[in-house]
């Protein structure tokens, strides 16, 4: 129970200190994915939206082009860890060695962020006592719509949007997918749809 009480007051303070109640933030993990990524990020140049990505080292040491194109169109990058280990089904140790390895692997593609976000949204003890060390802003986040749930259509995901994407919500997408090999990801026409009919201004829309 410590690790999940701890992460929640983590988080919260993370979110009062960089969430304005007028924005939206839309947040994407598990990247960078060749196929996938590049095209949310048309999406988002094209509607002038800015967004956070956490993205998964082992994916960046592979896909360094698409993790500079993030950084050079003034999107916020995060940690995702660097082989997306489930906190709670790995040994404690071992957890908060992939957590710091891919903070590393940020820094040595010249993306310094004090942001990072644990797999499946679990953290052990010891990957929060270096969060709180070494002045790390665990995100967390309001809204998530489920979209790696295969059941999940790019309608529907654009229908959640509508409801849910409202100021002050940081909503949980994914621009990879790790547990679905192959399988098809809605999320980039979700968005293309959702821009292309949203009244909603670009000045709504912010990075962590």
């Amino acid at each position: 129970m410590l690790p999940h009480l701890l992460r929640n007051a983590i988080a919260e303070a993370v979110l009062r200190k960089r969430v304005r109640k007028d924005k939206i933030y839309l947040t994407f993990d598990d990247g960078p994915d060749p196929v996938h990524t590049p095209r949310i990020l048309d999406t988002l140049k094209q509607s002038g939206i800015k967004a956070t990505f956490f993205v998964v080292g082992e994916a960046a040491d592979k896909h360094k082009d698409i993790l500079r194109r993030i950084h050079n169109e003034g999107h916020s990058i995060g940690s995702h860890s660097q082989t997306h280990m489930h906190a709670w089904k790995t040994l404690p140790w071992t957890s908060y060695g992939d957590i710091r390895k891919g903070m590393a692997s940020l820094a040595e593609h010249g993306v310094e962020s004090k942001l990072w976000r644990p797999p499946y949204g679990k953290a052990s003890l010891q990957t929060l006592i270096y969060s709180l060390r070494e002045n790390k802003d665990l995100a967390y986040w309001t809204g998530d719509p489920q979209d790696y749930d295969p059941s999940n259509s790019a309608s529907s995901l654009q229908n959640w949007l509508n409801e849910h994407a409202t100021p002050g919500s940081v909503i949980l997408l994914h621009d990879g997918r790790r547990t679905q090999e192959g399988g098809k990801n809605v999320t980039p026409d979700a968005l293309e749809a959702y821009f292309n009919q949203t009244d909603i201004p670009s000045r709504s829309f912010a990075a962590l």
